[in-house]
């Protein structure tokens, strides 16, 4: 992702009247650089322009961070919101969230159509399940209670993946509200929490697995 900065940023009028508000004789490095610091935090996390003030506080351009947001929002480059302070005209110049968003949800689709156009997954030659180079070896004398026990644990694991799928719908719909911050991490950790509290059984690769299928599914709908 990129940050767009204009070449004649810095010589601004509104970058020079935050300055003039802080003082010389490092008040233009300092609105740049908490300025620029927010915005690459911005566009990192997809959030449209909004910096919370919590992060404006553990900014590391500038000793009294918080002290630079008031003046950027006095001369107009920031706007206050609710939370924290909003880029001004962050919509005309830098990209959206939501199309960046559904724009990496299509590439991963495109991709791994690419990699496996027929969608078959083929496990590992040394897979201890009984998978060989893709085909499954037949136990010769396969014990009719063991059958049924792994045709129950298959039964289990779907409807457990089909409560993750639901629940990671959940926490898809929370990052768009931004109430959960857009890295893979996050949502994941959010899912697991959500997961627990359901009392449904996980672990890292099944986490993985329901937030990648609620993805392509919500690609799909909106395609």
């Amino acid at each position: 992702m990129w940050f767009r900065v204009d070449d004649g940023f810095v010589e601004h009028p509104k970058v020079l009247t935050a300055a003039d508000q802080l003082g010389p004789p490092h008040g233009v490095a300092r609105v740049v650089a908490v300025w620029l610091e927010s915005g690459i935090y911005c566009t990192r996390q997809l959030t449209d322009g909004f910096v919370p003030a919590r992060i404006v506080g553990r900014l590391v351009a500038d000793d009294m961070p918080l002290e630079v947001a008031a003046a950027l929002v006095a001369a107009g480059l920031w706007t206050a919101a609710p939370g924290g302070f909003r880029f001004h005209d962050w919509d005309q110049y830098q990209p959206n969230g939501a199309e960046i968003r559904d724009r990496r949800a299509r590439d991963r689709v495109r991709k791994m159509s690419a990699r496996n156009p027929r969608g078959i997954r083929v496990e590992s030659a040394r897979n201890p399940r009984g998978f060989r180079g893709g085909h499954l070896v037949p136990d010769p004398d396969p014990d009719p209670k063991d059958q049924d026990h792994k045709k129950e644990q298959c039964a289990d694991a779907r409807r457990s993946h089909k409560v993750l799928e639901k629940l990671a719908h959940g926490v898809l719909d929370a990052r768009d509200r931004g109430q959960v911050v857009d890295l893979l991490s996050e949502l994941a950790s959010e899912l697991k929490t959500r997961a627990a509290q359901a009392r449904i059984a996980y672990d890292g690769r099944s986490i993985t697995k329901a937030l990648e299928s609620a993805a392509v599914q919500r690609t799909v709908r909106r395609g």
